[in-house]
């Protein structure tokens, strides 16, 4: 497994190829920096997840049903299902 520097490294070297104009002003040395740092940490997380032999997983609240009486109304079916 890669360490973080060695992740962040690789990912700057990435985003600078791409990213070659913006990398000619300070403003934009720093938001590759920041990308590379973002880009390196997840890299890390996603080598710590897929080691463990299961895909990542993500979860995304459903806006329409992730109010207070959906939540009700979730405890209440999971009573009912450990009861």
């Amino acid at each position: 497994m890669d360490q973080l520097h060695q992740l962040f490294a690789r990912s700057l070297r990435e985003i600078e190829a791409h990213a070659s104009e913006l990398a000619e002003t300070e403003t934009g040395r720093y938001f590759i920096n920041e990308a590379a740092q973002l880009l390196a940490a997840l890299r890390l997380w996603a080598q710590h997840h897929y080691r463990s032999g299961e895909p990542p997983r993500f979860r995304i609240p459903d806006p329409i049903r992730s109010g207070p009486e959906r939540r009700m109304i979730n405890a209440r079916t999971a009573q009912k299902v450990h009861a």
